[in-house]
């Protein structure tokens, strides 16, 4: 199936002062968030934090966990995880029970924007702090804050690049992306074409983009390789393959190289900064970016904020923003950790 992205597409695309590759974006907004206000501070070994993941299959999940269960160990908080293993009901039980069970904080990730608001609310109802971390919620989410990479941002600065390496080029993308239904993956997605129409604008040439296929893996290198081979059976042309995260887009580049194509695609993501991709941009070959999701900061981030609650603050910027940055050759020594786990 194909889909032409006219020139207006950039009139009713809202831009604010794009800034180059590997530029960063490092502060939420300033609106503060819903949620109690209790300003109690408690004593480290009676602050309880709860962590709710819809999954808890995928690397960059696993690595985010541990880097929170790391945090709150280190501070003396207790510390529960639940894995809905993909069961919206479930995660709703998960939910109640970590209220039930006292805690202070509860950390929720899940790609439904919608199904937790009721449940959400509830436990927001009765003072605990509720902080949606990676995947943003609905607004109607009585929530302290959510923690993420700016997906957004990320995306538009990667699809600047790929309009800056292709400049006069018609681009021609094979899009595979995470779940259907899913906000971050529809952000990740519109923000990554929202950049390459307008670095095209920028540079005074038409907006020339074309997807040819796309397909949903669920965020699963398993889906992906099932989904890149039935859209090569296609035999569409395309220069751009892009991923709304590394998994997939490590997975395409094995199957076009498998496929002796490397030398004819450009292979991009906008979302995670995984170790592997960060070591194929280094070698310099098709896979030429990605965008600054890093899992270990996420944790991080998601640790220091529980621990300002603890410590009795109670206004938080209505998200919070991890740094933003278009990895490339020019850049991926910056970011590149030899020793991380993803």
């Amino acid at each position: 199936m194909k889909r032409m992205l006219a020139i207006l597409l950039a009139a009713v695309l809202a831009m604010a002062g794009l800034s180059g590759c590997g530029d960063k974006k490092e502060t939420g907004t300033a609106e503060t968030s819903g949620g109690s206000e209790s300003g109690e501070k408690k004593d480290a070994a009676d602050f309880k934090v709860g962590l709710s993941m819809n999954v808890l299959v995928h690397p960059s999940y696993i690595t985010m966990e541990a880097e929170i269960r790391k945090g709150c160990e280190e501070l003396g908080y207790e510390y529960v995880c639940t894995d809905a293993q993909e069961s919206l009901d479930k995660q709703i039980s998960d939910i109640e029970d970590l209220a039930a069970q006292g805690c202070d904080v509860i950390f929720v990730n899940t790609y439904d924007p919608d199904v937790l608001t009721p449940v959400i609310n509830n436990v927001a109802a009765q003072g605990i702090r509720v902080i949606a971390v990676d995947n943003a919620l609905s607004d109607e989410a009585q929530l302290a804050t959510t923690i993420q990479a700016d997906n957004h941002q990320n995306g538009v600065l990667v699809g600047n690049f790929v309009a800056d390496t292709l400049k006069g080029q018609d681009i021609k993308i094979v899009c595979i992306s995470g779940a259907k239904g899913a906000e971050v993956s529809r952000v990740r997605r519109s923000s990554f074409i929202e950049g390459i129409v307008e670095e095209q604008l920028r540079q005074g040439s038409d907006a020339k983009v074309e997807i040819v296929a796309q397909a949903y893996t669920e965020w699963f290198a398993d889906a992906t390789v099932t989904a890149m081979e039935d859209i090569m059976a296609l035999n569409e042309e395309f220069n751009v393959v892009f991923a709304e995260a590394d998994v997939m887009a490590i997975e395409c580049y094995k199957i076009l190289q498998d496929a002796g194509m490397l030398d004819k695609v450009m292979i991009v993501a906008d979302a995670d900064g995984q170790k592997e991709a960060f070591e194929l941009i280094k070698e310099g070959g098709a896979y030429k970016a990605t965008g600054l999701n890093s899992m270990t900061l996420l944790g991080q981030t998601a640790v220091e904020t529980a621990q300002k609650i603890q410590q009795g603050e109670t206004s938080f910027p209505y998200r919070t923003y991890t740094p933003s940055a278009c990895v490339t050759i020019d850049n991926v020594d910056e970011y590149y950790d030899p020793d991380s786990a993803f």
